[in-house]
């Protein structure tokens, strides 16, 4: 969100202040900044021009020639604009300025006509993305020449706020609510908004009614008529680009300006289209339509709240108005909307929707309903001077649950040395003037029955989930007060040793073994998954019978794109992966070989298998002890100490029975490299990049085990989909066998003795050709509470050899489907058993692949059936002793004789080498 230093300053005497630097101290008492923006910057040469003549250009037929009145001479440039007309007012641009868009304007030639400067679009000078025409100057006086900065207030600093940090500050949505911040902050009063002067009469709106079952907390309505719809000057144009709202005309314009300026959204409907003169707020009934704004038929539910005129829908209550009551061109009576609705239901209709609007986006907040009788006295300030021929022809109707029943003021009752204690000053630093002072610039109510005592009244805007108990004010009076002003001192309490979990330093050397010792970044993402994602790539988790796994279903979801729990974690390691390869131009080969290696360590949720799971003793049924016991007496007792609201809900789960899902921790680890060429995934990988990417994750899971201490990893392929290989065991809530990522040829199952804790695979080539990158991904999911189950291995130190080593390296021409693995432990137990009482180690070096249809491929042009070279490191060592010729021999005749053995090196190859 942004707040505009220029409009704060028209509700706070700002004089002095400097904006940037009071950014630090806005961070520090209200919210933080995430950046600010110097608006306008480097537009000070930039004048007023009107367009006096349009005439064509000689050599081109999308090209005009426009003469311009710059005051002190007329120039003639050459214009491309569409828009571009007679009596157009418009900013014109001379030659040898650099706008903040990166234009650099110079006198020259186009298409062999003199162009001394441009005419400039909001998108050339900087001040938004709107480059369709000309930034046309309505209500803009100012004479002929003079500079732009001076004739148009556009010169401001916005601050960029964060939202989270005011997510709980619905006051704070709003330019009232930040300037008055900044009022207390700099001890100067609130210069409040106009709501005087008009002229409401006796008549009704509109026929008007609110369901007390509907979501509506107070609904407020007025009509205006004599309205003629034009687009704003250009001042409140620009004000609302800067703050990303797209200016459409006056009457939206001025809802979109009171939003802006107290928090409140607000609607306008042509009074024409609201059908019997009546509006009605209520549920919407099952199976309703409504065509919003955008174009779009929205299917509506019970738990939608729905304003409707004697025909049906003309609105969707604090989302977005109907297409059959919009403003056009010709609206000439406006009927206001100014309401307060119930949060939750507003979000949850906007999520079920995937519908998030500025008006949702502040509902959602739960306001205050006294904001929007504010609001509606703005926008009739605003209306009639954007819009001078209007008038106001009825009454401010204000009805609703809140109107019928006004909640009681929040009071908190303290003491003026309890809040300074908790703040560590005394009387000397926090008076009792500043303190009255400070709460009363946030309009709080003070009032002191004594010297100590203090009674204070919650203003309604802060009363809702923000100030409730002394403690509240205890934040109030320190932010203020400055906690950088604040002396620090050590706490006067005992220091003792925070309890850690065991699983903690697992996860502790799982994190190092990955990021220290492999180099991979770690993620934390959300447990849930990106349904748009999945169905784009063909994410589905499928069990050994073909069938698709069901994963959580969440009820009540952040957004309609993420509505389920993850069963895995490498899915979202994936989505991140494509994120992070997608960072530049996106078909550069200059981006080829970005890699990013990326882990997350986290919970998984995996739904219980019932009936077959449901008698296991790790089944959590979620339910409190003495609802689980069975007991009647103990379970009447327990109901009796819970609110209504608790005791439904505990009563609910007893009465479905269904099991909390199986939440296992997991690590999953994903490494991609970007592919030059294409803007897909359907760029094939080169043999020799996949054999890299899946040997740096198996180092990964080796490196994982043997941090953790636990034995080194088995890998072995699946015999079939979705079996586990032979003597590997699972237990419930494992890493599901089939995921849709799966290689069907290059992945593996990883077991440590003996027990399944998860799959390594290159990314399906399906799934990788769905992609928005064109590149080659491994991703490793792992069962970490199943590899943290097996027993540690012990570590033993060893002596330094007494005596030196001998080794020797063999280079075996392999078919392509051979297996290190395999081949390494048959290699080792043919060399172990050669000598009696020598050690020998062998280990995998690397190797070489021929590519296929080259000359190191097919030398002879029959076809190579063994182009893969694998080469092993052979060393052997006496412990009692130096080796012999005879020993090192030995060895290597055992080491042969097992080659010439194995069916995946070529045959002969022992026999050319011993020759």
């Amino acid at each position: 969100m942004f707040v505009s230093w220029n409009w704060i300053s028209e509700l706070v005497d700002t004089t002095g202040v400097d904006p940037k630097a009071f950014a630090d101290r806005f961070t520090l008492a209200v919210a933080e900044i995430e950046g600010v923006v110097d608006v306008a910057a480097g537009l000070d040469q930039v004048v007023v021009a009107d367009v006096v003549a349009v005439s064509p250009h000689p050599n081109a037929d999308k090209l005009r020639l426009a003469d311009c009145d710059l005051g002190h001479a007329t120039v003639r440039v050459v214009c491309g604009a569409p828009d571009l007309r007679v009596g157009m007012r418009v900013p014109f641009v001379p030659p040898g300025v650099t706008l903040p868009s990166g234009i650099e304007v110079r006198h020259g030639e186009v298409r062999g006509v003199p162009s001394p400067g441009m005419l400039a679009s909001e998108a050339d000078l900087g001040l938004s993305e709107e480059h369709a025409g000309l930034l046309e100057l309505h209500g803009c006086d100012a004479a002929p020449g003079t500079p732009l900065c001076d004739a148009v207030p556009i010169r401001d600093v916005l601050y960029e706020i964060d939202n989270k940090s005011i997510t709980h500050r619905p006051d704070l949505w709003g330019h009232l609510g930040m300037a008055r911040e900044v009022a207390a902050l700099l001890d100067r009063p609130l210069l409040r908004p106009s709501t005087e002067g008009l002229a409401f009469t006796d008549a009704d709106p509109v026929s008007l009614g609110v369901s007390p079952f509907s979501a509506c907390r107070r609904y407020l309505c007025a009509r205006f008529e004599g309205v003629v719809v034009a687009p704003s000057p250009v001042a409140v144009r620009l004000r609302l680009r800067s703050l990303g709202v797209r200016p459409i005309s006056n009457v939206v314009d001025a809802t979109n300006l009171v939003m802006l300026e107290t928090g409140n959204p607000l609607h306008a409907f042509d009074a024409r289209h609201v059908r019997g003169d009546a509006i009605t707020v209520r549920q919407a009934v099952e199976g309703e339509t409504l065509v919003t704004l955008d174009g779009v038929s929205r299917g509506l539910t019970s738990a939608d709240c729905v304003i409707v005129d004697e025909v049906g829908p003309v609105a969707l209550a604090g989302v977005m108005g109907g297409a059959n009551s919009e403003i056009s061109g010709d609206t000439t009576a406006v009927v206001l909307e100014a309401a307060s609705f119930d949060g939750a239901a507003v979000r949850k209709t906007a999520s079920r929707l995937g519908m998030r609007t500025e008006s949702s986006a502040r509902f959602e907040k739960h306001l205050d309903p006294e904001t929007a009788h504010l609001a509606a006295l703005r926008f009739a300030h605003v209306l009639l001077r954007l819009s001078p021929g209007s008038q106001l022809v009825s009454r401010l109707a204000d009805v609703g649950r809140h109107v019928d029943a006004p909640p009681q003021a929040t009071q908190i009752h303290t003491r003026r040395s309890y809040l300074r204690s908790r703040l560590g000053l005394d009387a000397t630093q926090l008076t009792d003037a500043w303190m009255d002072r400070a709460l009363t610039a946030l309009e709080f109510d003070v009032q002191g029955p004594d010297e100590d005592a203090l009674v204070v009244t919650v203003p309604s805007f802060r009363a809702g989930r923000d100030v409730g108990i002394a403690e509240d004010l205890v934040e109030e009076l320190g932010r203020v007060y400055g906690y950088d002003h604040i002396p620090s001192q050590a706490p006067r309490v005992a220091a003792r040793p925070p309890f850690v979990p065991p699983s903690k330093p697992q996860d502790r050397r799982a994190r190092a073994a990955m990021a220290l010792g492999c180099g991979l970044t770690e993620l934390v993402l959300y447990s849930f998954e990106s349904e748009s994602f999945r169905e784009r790539v063909g994410l589905q988790e499928r069990g050994a019978d073909g069938d698709v796994l069901p994963r959580e279903v969440l009820r009540n979801h952040l957004s309609s794109d993420m509505t389920h729990m993850r069963r895995l974690l490498s899915n979202n390691l994936l989505a991140a992966t494509e994120r992070n390869l997608l960072h530049g131009t996106r078909a550069a080969d200059g981006h080829k070989g970005t890699r990013v290696g990326l882990f997350e360590l986290g919970r998984a949720f995996v739904p219980v298998d019932l009936p077959r799971e449901a008698d296991h003793p790790a089944v959590d049924w979620g339910l409190p002890a003495p609802m689980a016991s069975g007991d009647a007496a103990s379970q009447t007792a327990y109901l009796a100490n819970l609110n209504d609201v608790l005791r439904e809900g505990v009563q609910s789960a007893v009465a479905t029975k269904r099991p909390l899902p199986w939440q296992p921790r997991r690590l999953a680890i994903a490494i991609g490299e970007r592919l030059g060429g294409g803007q897909d995934g359907l760029v094939q990988a080169p043999r020799s990049l996949s054999v890299a990417l899946y040997r740096e994750a198996v180092g990964a899971v080796e490196s994982l085990c043997a941090q953790l201490q636990r034995p080194a990893p088995q890998l072995a392929r699946q015999p079939e989909p979705g079996v586990l290989p032979s003597g590997v065991t699972s237990g419930p809530g494992a890493v599901d066998l089939r995921p849709a990522w799966l290689h069907p040829a290059r992945h593996a199952t990883v077991a440590v003795a003996g027990r399944y804790v998860g799959l390594i695979s290159l990314v399906h080539p399906e799934v990788r050709g769905a992609l928005e990158v064109p590149a080659e991904v491994v991703l490793v999911e792992l069962d970490l509470d199943a590899l943290l189950s097996v027993d540690t291995v012990a570590e033993r130190g060893e002596a330094p050899a007494r005596f030196p080593p001998s080794a020797f390296d063999l280079t075996l021409p392999c078919q392509l489907s051979a297996r290190a693995a395999a081949l390494t432990g048959a290699l080792h137990a043919a060399a172990a058993a050669a000598v009696d009482d020598v050690d020998v180690d062998v280990r995998w070096v690397s190797e070489f692949v021929a590519e296929a249809g080259g000359a190191a491929a097919d030398p002879t042009g029959d076809g190579d059936p063994f182009p893969r070279a694998m080469t092993f490191r052979f060393t052997s060592r006496r412990a009692a002793g130096s080796l012999t010729d005879d020993d090192v021999r030995a060895v290597r005749a055992a080491v042969l004789r097992c080659a010439a053995e194995q069916a995946s090196v070529r045959p002969g190859w022992a026999a050319e080498v011993d020759a």
